[in-house]
Order: C-alpha cells, then sequence, then structure tokens
C-alpha cells in the first residue's frame, strides 16, 4: 500500500500548467470555488491523484475514468478498477491511499484548522462513541483538542475505506485516541472489528492523518510528492 502527501499550496502559473489532464467535471469543480486559494488546492489535489493513478497503470493522466460507488466514494472505471484509491485534502496538505484489489481510505487534518474545529466539547457528540468520550475526557485538557482530531482521522479513515456515510451508527464504532492507531470495538454492519484495520501517521504541530484498509494492515510505504518546474 502507498501513501502519498501532496503540497496543495501551489501558484495560478502551476495550475494553468498542470489542469489540461482535469475533465469537464473536474473543472467544473474547480472553477466554482470562490477563493482562489481554494481552486488551486482543489486543482493540485485532482492532478496529483490523476497523475499517481497514470503512473500505477501505465497511462496518460487524461485518459483515466471515474464512476461513483458506494456511498459516492470515486473508483476508477473498469478494466482498472481493482487499483483502489483515496484522497483527503485538509488547508495545504493532501494524502493519496493506493492500494491493489483491497478497500482503502484515508483522512488527513491540519492542525491549525482541525484542532480548533473539534475543540468544543459538545462538536463530535455526533460521531463519537461513549467510549471514546470516556477516553478524551481522561486526557489532560490540553490534550483534549488532539485526542478529538485523531479519533476523528481514525474514524473517518475507516468510514472511507468501508464505503460508509456518516450517521448514528459512527458511535458504534470505537478508535484509540492515543499516539497508535487501533480499532478497539465495533458494533457497526459494516465495520465489523478484526475486519478493518487503521494505522496513523501523524508530523507533530502540522496534521495529523489515518488510512484504514480491509483485513490486516499491510506494509505501508510514504512518499512526498514534488511539483516539477
Amino acid at each position: 500500500m502507498e501513501l502519498w502527501h501532496v503540497p496543495l499550496r501551489i501558484t495560478a502559473d502551476t495550475a494553468d500548467r498542470v489542469q489540461a489532464c482535469l475533465d469537464a467535471t473536474e473543472r467544473g469543480r474547480a472553477a466554482r470555488f470562490r477563493r482562489p486559494a481554494d481552486r488551486l488546492a482543489y486543482i493540485a489535489a485532482h492532478v496529483a491523484l490523476r497523475s499517481l493513478l497514470a503512473r500505477k497503470l501505465g497511462r496518460q493522466p487524461h485518459e483515466l475514468r471515474f464512476v461513483g460507488g458506494a456511498e459516492g466514494k470515486p473508483a476508477l472505471a473498469p478494466p482498472h478498477d481493482a487499483l483502489e484509491f483515496n484522497l483527503s485534502h485538509s488547508a495545504g496538505f493532501g494524502l493519496v491511499g493506493l492500494a491493489e484489489s483491497r478497500p482503502v481510505g484515508v483522512d488527513i487534518e491540519a492542525w491549525d484548522v482541525g484542532a480548533v474545529a473539534v475543540q468544543g466539547e459538545d462538536s463530535l457528540d455526533a460521531v463519537l462513541s461513549p467510549a471514546e468520550r470516556e477516553a478524551i475526557a481522561a486526557c489532560d485538557p490540553a490534550s483534549r483538542p488532539l485526542a478529538r482530531l485523531r479519533c476523528w482521522v481514525r474514524k473517518e479513515a475507516l468510514l472511507k475505506a468501508a464505503g460508509c456515510g456518516l450517521s448514528d451508527e459512527v458511535r458504534q464504532v470505537s478508535v484509540d485516541v492515543g499516539a497508535e492507531a487501533r480499532l478497539l470495538a465495533s458494533t457497526h454492519a459494516r465495520l465489523r472489528q478484526g475486519d478493518w484495520s487503521v494505522r496513523a501517521f501523524e508530523q507533530a504541530g502540522s496534521w495529523s492523518a489515518a488510512v484504514a484498509t480491509g483485513g490486516a494492515m499491510p506494509p505501508v510505504t510514504i512518499h512526498h510528492w514534488t511539483w516539477s518546474a
């Protein structure tokens, strides 16, 4: 399994140079962003995704076609659908997960954005299980925003891997909120404990991320995407 960390803060000149590989739907979505920074980040994330997939398949980025899967999770159109992928981005950080013939879900959250968003005691009530709330409450007060953020990215990665949407059933899933990621318990019909695994990645002071997949976690290689001049 491969993870690619993608910098999304690109210049308008770079975006103009690389975005030709996007299809009409992607270009239309990019054009609807009101903030230029959001438009550039969208272009960067989706150009990097296409480029990584094309490299794995021996194709050109513009040749790839996508279809909607469960809960709208995108997938490659046949005959390339054995290569599974997932994309997440937050602020200037992007994360792409690639896996052969197994589900993959990723999530990344920037600390300066994500930690603020989950600081409130009630902000994650819709998704936290009782065990997770108890674990977070047991943390030092200064550590609770990070614990909430870690909980969210791990749970989101699991949901994306399984193709699940957000619902009350999310509270049936409990993950570790410490430095190591684990699926601790689940009565969720599509996220049974033992059927899924999750692994955490973090850059202190910058971002928290997680990758999830079906079965045992395979070896994961982490790469860093660079934009050529």
